[in-house]
C-alpha cells in the first residue's frame, strides 16, 4: 500500500513497502528543472545537481562517496526539464543513513568557489561530450527547434556561455527559490521501518518552510522544423518527428502501442524494413518525449551518408502506410503484451517503484497501480491506434534533424514535403 504523508513544513513523503525484497530506494525530488530557469541561468539546475556532491559543512566530497560505499549504497542524481532528483539504493537497514547523507547534501552544501570553478570545467566537458554524441545531438537539437520560443526548448546542460557565468550567489539564489519543502517530494520504496524513516526525515528535512516558488506560466507551440548540422563523422544521424501527446493525456496508451509497432523491438516495422530487409541501418527506433504541456513522437536512425536519402524515403513510406491503412489486430496484440510486460517488470524494482510513485504524485496527484495501467493498455483497440496514426502522420507536421556529412537543406525540404 502507498502512504502519503505531509510533514508540518509542507514536505510530501510517499512510502511504499514491498514484500520479499531486502533493498530500499529513496529519491528526493525537487520540482525544479530547466523549465524554471531564466535565460541568464540556463543550465543552473543541472549545475547545482553536480555541486551538491562536492561537499557540505561537515562532509567533503570524498567523505560523501566513502559513507555511501560504507553502506554499500548506490547514489546518483539527474536533472530533467521539470525535475531534479537525488537518489540512493541501499539495503533496508541502511536507509536512515542514506537519508541523512542525501539531506545533508541538499541543506548544507558549501558551494566553495574553488569547487565551483572546477565543476564549471567538468560541466563544460559534459557539454562537449554531448556535442560529440550525434544520437543525442540530433534529437535534442530538433526538439529545441520545434519548441523554440518556449522554456521547453532550453538545453538542460545550458550553454558554454551560461556555464562560465555560474557563481555561488547565482546557485544559492536558485536554491532559495526552488529547494523548499513544499516544492519537494521524498519517495521511498522497498524494505524499511516506517517510524524510523519518518524520524530520519523529520530530523534532516524538517526545516522551516519558506513560501513556495512563484512559477511563470509558459506556452508551448510546435513548429515544423528542419535542423541540419555538419559533422565529419562516419554515419549520418536522423531524427524525424511529429507532435506527440503530453503527460497524462487519455490517449497516451494508443500512442505507446503505435510507437511499439513502428519502432520498438526486433519485430517492429521500421526495424524489419530498414535493417532486416534492406540492410541500410544498424540502429532505428521510435521514442516518445512527454512533458506536462507537450509531447513529441520521434524516429531515430543512423546510416551512411549515401544511404540517408533512401532511409528517409523508407521511413516516410512506413509512416504513410500506417496512416493510410492502419495497423493489424496481431500487431496491436503483440505491442500490448510487450508494454504490459515492461510495466509489470518495472513494478518489481524498488527504484522504479520509487520513481513512479514520485512522478504520480507530482504530475497526476494520485497513485496509479500496475493493474490500472495494464487495464488501460488492454482497452486500446486496433481502430483507435489506426485512427491515432492517421491523425499523427500528416505531411505538414513532419520535422527533421540531420547530423553528419549533410546535403543541401533544399534536398531535405523536398524529402519532407
Amino acid at each position: 500500500m502507498i502512504e502519503k504523508i505531509t510533514l508540518d513544513n509542507g514536505l510530501t513523503v510517499v512510502l511504499e513497502r514491498m514484500q520479499n525484497v531486502g533493498s530500499a530506494s529513496v529519491g528526493i525530488f525537487v520540482k525544479s528543472g530547466s523549465l524554471h530557469e531564466t535565460k541568464e541561468e540556463l543550465g543552473i539546475a543541472h549545475f547545482i545537481e553536480h555541486m551538491l556532491f562536492k561537499g557540505t559543512e561537515t562532509r567533503s566530497a570524498r567523505q560523501i562517496a566513502e559513507e555511501f560505499d560504507d553502506i554499500g549504497g548506490q547514489v546518483n542524481a539527474f536533472t530533467s526539464k521539470e525535475l531534479t532528483c537525488f537518489y540512493a539504493k541501499v539495503l533496508g537497514y541502511s536507509l536512515p543513513k542514506a537519508i541523512l547523507i542525501l539531506s545533508d547534501m541538499l541543506t548544507h552544501s558549501k558551494f566553495d568557489p574553488a569547487n565551483i570553478k572546477t565543476e564549471r570545467n567538468v560541466v563544460r566537458e559534459e557539454l562537449s561530450m554531448y556535442e560529440d554524441s550525434p544520437e543525442d545531438l540530433v534529437c535534442d537539437s530538433l526538439l529545441e527547434k520545434v519548441w523554440s520560443g518556449s522554456k521547453l526548448a532550453y538545453n538542460i546542460l545550458g550553454t558554454a556561455g551560461s556555464i562560465r557565468s555560474f557563481n555561488r550567489e547565482m546557485a544559492l539564489g536558485y536554491m532559495r527559490r526552488n529547494y523548499t519543502p513544499s516544492n519537494m517530494v521524498v519517495s521511498i520504496a522497498g524494505s524499511f521501518e516506517r517510524d524510523e524513516v519518518l524520524a530520519a526525515l523529520r530530523g534532516a528535512l524538517g526545516f522551516d518552510c519558506p513560501p513556495p516558488p512563484v512559477r511563470e506560466e509558459y506556452e508551448v507551440h510546435y513548429e515544423p522544423s528542419l535542423v541540419v548540422r555538419k559533422k565529419d563523422i562516419e554515419q549520418n544521424h536522423l531524427c524525424l518527428g511529429v507532435p506527440g501527446l503530453p503527460l497524462g493525456h487519455p490517449k497516451r496508451f494508443e500512442l505507446a502501442v503505435l510507437s511499439n509497432i513502428l519502432g520498438e523491438g526486433m519485430s517492429s516495422r521500421l526495424f524489419q524494413r530498414l535493417r532486416e530487409e534492406m540492410g541500410l541501418v544498424y540502429t532505428v527506433y521510435t521514442f516518445l518525449a512527454n512533458h506536462e504541456k507537450a509531447g513529441f513522437f520521434g524516429i531515430y536512425s543512423a546510416q551512411t551518408a549515401e544511404a540517408e536519402s533512401q532511409a528517409i524515403e523508407l521511413i516516410r513510406g512506413e509512416l504513410e502506410s500506417v496512416a493510410r491503412d492502419g495497423v493489424t489486430d496481431e500487431e496491436v496484440r503483440r505491442a500490448k503484451e510487450l508494454l504490459k510486460t515492461n510495466i509489470v517488470m518495472g513494478y518489481e524494482s524498488s527504484f522504479n517503484r520509487m520513481n513512479r510513485n514520485a512522478r504520480d504524485e507530482i504530475f497526476r496527484g494520485r497513485f496509479v497501480k500496475a493493474k490500472e495501467i495494464t487495464a488501460l493498455i488492454d482497452a486500446v483497440d486496433t481502430a483507435a491506434v489506426s485512427e491515432r496514426a492517421g491523425a499523427l502522420f500528416e505531411p505538414d507536421k513532419f520535422s527533421l534533424g540531420v547530423v553528419g556529412r549533410t546535403r543541401p537543406r533544399e534536398e531535405y525540404r523536398r524529402e519532407l514535403a
